[in-house]
């Protein structure tokens, strides 16, 4: 009888893996999630900027805003 190796998976929609290859398709499927909802928050702020426009809030807002997609990654 041989080890059984289990895993749980860290999120529930993408699957689990004990091997490199699969853990080499998760850090691809990061990474395209990343990109995405990087450009939407781009786009978002963006409309956001040509709405309020360069005042107070300025680059702090939008540095902050560019960061969201990878701080969920991060802490998801």
């Amino acid at each position: 009888a041989g080890a059984t190796i289990t895993c749980s998976p860290v999120h529930g929609f993408l699957p689990c893996t004990t091997n490199v290859w699969g853990m080499l398709f998760q850090i691809v499927v990061y990474e395209i999630m990343l990109s995405f909802g990087s450009k939407y928050v781009t786009n978002g702020s963006n409309l956001l900027y040509t709405m309020i426009g360069p005042g107070i809030f300025g680059a702090s807002v939008f540095q902050v805003l560019s960061q969201i997609p990878q701080i969920l990654l991060v802490v998801g």
